[in-house]
């Protein structure tokens, strides 16, 4: 007999309606969409969105995923009291990168230039710094200093 749900794909209602899409919830999905950050961007049709996540307990995450016009690599690591974001879209490719902050008040630099909010080119919301592109290289570095 079965040792799980069964999976149905049809909408019914009542016995043997799992709506369980392994497919589309297992581990490799949960690491791209949120710790690498890489999705499609629900408010823009054909772009990307990084927007890692970076829980407490982890110290890294690499991330490369394979879209329609070259890679995406979303990688991130801690160092001290910082965090660096290596960041690269293909180009051809629009995308926005949005980085959660620790804390508003940090330090941002992005490609070794410090930013701040009259910086052009970037969106501050609240601590979400956001980069718009057509694709490249992207080394952002949150630090508490």
């Amino acid at each position: 007999g079965a040792t799980s749900l069964w999976d149905r794909w049809e909408k019914t209602f009542g016995f043997m309606t799992s709506h369980d899409h392994p497919m589309s919830g297992g581990f490799g999905v949960w690491f791209f969409k949120y710790l690498g950050g890489i999705q499609q961007d629900p408010d823009r049709e054909g772009c990307l969105k990084v927007a890692p996540i970076v829980p407490s307990e982890l110290g890294s995450v690499n991330c490369l995923r394979s879209v329609r016009n070259g890679r995406v690599i979303s990688n991130w690591y801690k160092e001290g009291s910082s965090i660096h974001y290596d960041i690269e879209i293909p180009w051809n490719t629009d995308a926005e990168i949005v980085i959660t902050l620790r804390n508003a008040n940090h330090s941002v630099k992005v490609n070794g230039v410090r930013i701040n909010r009259l910086s052009s080119g970037v969106i501050w919301d609240g601590n979400k710094l956001k980069i718009t592109c057509s694709g490249g290289y992207f080394h952002i570095v949150e630090t508490d200093k």
